[in-house]
This record gives structure tokens, sequence and C-alpha cells, in this order.
């Protein structure tokens, strides 16, 4: 279940992380998941989100906007994107295990472009924990 200090963790239509399962049912009855490219939904994104959603850094560095859903599943839209300061994007891109407190960084900074379960399909599998700092 996704909690933690018993948090439940609602997304921009009130859908709870840990209903999303029981929502879309078996991963093999899921249906097919079509791509949205955009350069105009980036250009936004970086207009709309002026620090780094991991370490909170706003000045002096370059942010880049972070596909959470990533190769052939990559998406150009506002619930896959995550704004990170370089170093930040260069670890959270540097191991799949750190997908959780990404994750948890949506859901902190941008809840209103979040929907879990667009994410969730995006992402190609159910997306368990949510972690409330990189844990190492």
């Amino acid at each position: 279940m996704a909690k933690i200090n018993n948090k439940r963790y609602p997304d921009s239509a009130n859908i709870y992380l840990d209903e999303v399962p029981a929502l879309l049912g078996p991963v093999r009855d899921w249906p097919q998941v079509r791509r949205v490219e955009s350069p105009a939904v980036f250009a936004r994104f970086h207009s709309e989100h002026g620090y780094c959603m991991a370490c909170g850094i706003s000045y002096g560095v370059t942010l880049e906007a972070h596909d959470l859903a990533s190769g052939s599943r990559k998406s150009a839209e506002l619930t896959n994107l995550l704004m990170l300061c370089q170093a930040c994007h260069r670890e959270i891109q540097s191991s799949k295990e750190l997908l959780p407190f990404a994750l948890f960084c949506k859901w902190k900074h941008d809840r209103p472009n979040l929907n879990w379960i667009r994410l969730t399909l995006l992402l190609g599998r159910f997306v368990g924990e949510l972690q409330t700092k990189i844990l190492v």
C-alpha cells in the first residue's frame, strides 16, 4: 500500500496511488499507450517550474525536465515530467531504484499535473511505495 507514516497520496483527480491496481486490473488487460510528442508541453513545464523538485535549488543552475517514464514509453505530458537540476537529474536517471523518490517529488511539487493512472500506464507497471528521501 502506498503509505508513508500512514499517509496516502492522492493525484489531481483525488485518486489514491494505492487504488490504481484495483482500478486498472491486470497488466495484460491494460490499453495500448499512445505517446504524446509536443515541444510546447516542455516549454510550458519549464516556464511553470523554476526550481529543482528534488533538492529545491532555484538559482545558479540549469534545470532539466526529466521523463518519469522513459525509453519507448517516453511521452511529453505534464504528468510524466519532473523538473530537476543537472546533479539530481543525473542521480535519478542513474538508477531505476530512485523512481519511488522521483514520484514522491512529483506528488509533493506538482500534484495539479499528476495523474496516477496515466503515469502507471506510461510506466507499464504498478508503482508500489513512494520514498520521501533518497535511500543510499
